[in-house]
C-alpha cells in the first residue's frame, strides 16, 4: 500500500507539472506560468479527501519545493463587514525575485460533450450538476475578480502588507467527446491542446473497444494524474461484468492503454433531465 500511494502521489505531482492545462489565458486572468520540478523522494499525499483538496495539497507541495516562491496563504477567506464570506483565495504566492504577489486560482475539472435531443451541445461533468459554461461564468464573474474587491485589498494590506496583487489561474482537467464523433468539440475558453478523451455508455463498450474483456479503472484520485506504466502496474484490471456494476450509477474513468487516453463510461441515466 505504501508503494502504491507513493506511486500515485508522484503521478499527481507529475500531472500538475507536465500535463497541458484545460484553459488558456482569460481576459480576467492569464495562466500563471511556472516550470515546476518534482522531487526524487516524494512524500505521500493524503488520499482520504475530496479530489479538489487532494490536488490543492499537491500544488502546495510544488510551491514549497520552489525556492523562488513564498506561499503567503492558502484558502484565504475574504470576509464581508457582516461576517459572511465574499469568497476564497486559493493560493497567495510571492515571487521572491520580483516581489510580485499573485492570487492563483486552481481547479481540476472534467467535462463531457453531450448533444441533447434538440441538437444543443452542452458540457456537463461526470456529476451533471456541474457544467463547464456555469463554471466559466463563476470564474469570470466572481472567483477571478475577488482580488480586485476593496475588501480583499484591505485584508491583504492588513495581513501581509500587500498593496497590489496580480491574478492568475491554472485550470487542469480533460474534455471528453463521444467515442464515435468525428473531430473535436470546442467549448468556449477551452484550449485546443488540452487533455482529450472520449466517453460512451456501458452498452456501447464493445463498439468502442472491439471485444476487449478487461480494463484499467482509474480511481478518482488519479483522474488528473500523469498515467504511465508504473501507475498501471499498481492497478488491477476489471472484467466487463465488474465494470458494468461500477457504471450502473456513476461515470467511471478507464485508461485506454492502446490509445493512451482516458475514457469515461457513463450510466444510461447520465446526464439526466436539465443537466
Amino acid at each position: 500500500m505504501e508503494r502504491r500511494n507513493c506511486t500515485f502521489s508522484s503521478a499527481i505531482l507529475s500531472g500538475l507539472r507536465d500535463l497541458p492545462l484545460l484553459v488558456g489565458d482569460l481576459e480576467e486572468a492569464k495562466v500563471w506560468k511556472r516550470a515546476f520540478r518534482t522531487p526524487d523522494d516524494v512524500a505521500v499525499l493524503n488520499f482520504d479527501q475530496k479530489l479538489g483538496h487532494l490536488y490543492e495539497d499537491a500544488f502546495e507541495r510544488l510551491i514549497q519545493m520552489d525556492a523562488g516562491l513564498e506561499l503567503l496563504a492558502r484558502n484565504l477567506q475574504v470576509p464581508r463587514a457582516d461576517g459572511s464570506t465574499l469568497g476564497e483565495i486559493d493560493f497567495l504566492i510571492r515571487d521572491r525575485a520580483s516581489g510580485l504577489v499573485t492570487h492563483v486560482e486552481l481547479a481540476v475539472k472534467f467535462y463531457l460533450s453531450f448533444v441533447d435531443g434538440s441538437c444543443v451541445e452542452r458540457f456537463p461533468g461526470p456529476d451533471p450538476r456541474d457544467n463547464w459554461l456555469n463554471k466559466l461564468d463563476r470564474l469570470r464573474s466572481r472567483q477571478l475578480r475577488l482580488g480586485r474587491l476593496e475588501e480583499t485589498k484591505a485584508l491583504l494590506k492588513e495581513r501581509f502588507g500587500v498593496e497590489e496583487v496580480a491574478v492568475g489561474q491554472r485550470i487542469y482537467g480533460a474534455l471528453f467527446d463521444r467515442f464515435d464523433r468525428e473531430g473535436h468539440s470546442r467549448p468556449p475558453s477551452v484550449r485546443a491542446g488540452c487533455v482529450r478523451g472520449c466517453w460512451l455508455y456501458f452498452e456501447e463498450l464493445d463498439r468502442c473497444f472491439g471485444g476487449r474483456t478487461e480494463f484499467f479503472v482509474l480511481p478518482k484520485c488519479l483522474w488528473g494524474a500523469k498515467i504511465d506504466e508504473r501507475v498501471l502496474a499498481e492497478l488491477d484490471r476489471v472484467s466487463v461484468e465488474e465494470l458494468g456494476e461500477l457504471a450502473t450509477e456513476r461515470c467511471v474513468m478507464l485508461w485506454d492503454e492502446v490509445c493512451a487516453r482516458p475514457v469515461f463510461v457513463a450510466p444510461r441515466s447520465w446526464p439526466g433531465v436539465g443537466a
